[in-house]
């Protein structure tokens, strides 16, 4: 099985339970090694990367995060900007403020990261994936796996948006979802794994919108920030992983490849 997802695009990786899409991205991101194969990004073997060089080529927010620290919410979307400027650079602060206002959290800063309900968590982790590309997103690779899975409706749709967003800047984002119509209405490419194989399908996806800032909460207004990005910041800066692998699990097998 062969795909290909080039920087600018946004694919979406759709299955049912158990299909292998976590194992997917793990592989996709270097975290797990396939059983054959290789991946390669911009050329070189993924396992040659060091983890500092990764974190400034590639971001990946997994299904789960466990965090058990009494961290403040900044501190916590700071640690996406480790590898660049440090944990404590002025910079990675800036930027870290400016992905929780994506987010729509801005103003949450110096709240405890525990006391948050499991949706502002999950929108936390995205700010700190995205943190490490949000400067300079062209040629970046953005790994998701079921960034909505807590989210309300709303927010699952500014999430897709602002995937949507970083793509159009030039990055390449590749996101599991479970929800067929959130990966039509935003997704250039579906993926879809089932019995032992994938399939790669253009989508046609909807025009849309940012979510309607009509909400009853005022604090929703903060969901506008940074939605949008004029036509100017599109960058031809290109990223090139390559998949090719081959992973057993208990039932199946996939063999995949990536182009971005």
């Amino acid at each position: 099985v062969s795909f290909a997802a080039h920087s600018g695009e946004f694919v979406a990786v759709l299955g049912a339970n158990g299909a292998g899409k976590s194992t997917l991205v793990k592989i996709a991101s270097g975290y797990i090694k396939p059983d054959s194969g290789k991946v390669l990004l911009n050329g070189r073997n993924i396992n040659s990367y060091s983890p500092a060089e990764l974190a400034r080529t590639r971001a990946v927010c997994e299904q789960e995060n466990v965090l058990d620290f009494d961290y403040s919410v900044l501190d916590t979307v700071c640690l996406g900007r480790f590898a660049m400027s440090g944990f404590w650079g002025v910079d990675s602060r800036e930027i870290a403020q400016e992905a929780l206002r994506e987010v729509g959290l801005g103003g949450f800063e110096n709240k405890s990261y525990l006391n948050l309900s499991g949706g502002e968590k999950r929108r936390v982790q995205l700010a700190r994936v995205i943190a490490q590309i949000l400067d300079s997103p062209a040629g970046k690779l953005l790994l998701l796996d079921e960034p909505t899975a807590n989210l309300d409706p709303l927010h699952s749709r500014t999430t897709m948006q602002i995937c949507k967003n970083l793509c159009a800047r030039g990055a390449c984002c590749v996101a599991v979802v479970h929800s067929v119509n959130l990966a039509m209405d935003f997704a250039d490419k579906i993926l879809m794994i089932k019995n032992n194989s994938a399939t790669l399908r253009k989508s046609s996806p909807k025009k849309t919108s940012p979510p309607s800032t009509k909400c009853p909460r005022k604090s929703s207004a903060a969901l506008r920030a940074g939605l949008s990005c004029s036509a100017d910041e599109l960058v031809d800066n290109r990223t090139e992983v390559l998949l090719n692998i081959r992973k057993k699990w208990t039932d199946y097998t996939h063999i995949g490849a990536f182009r971005i």
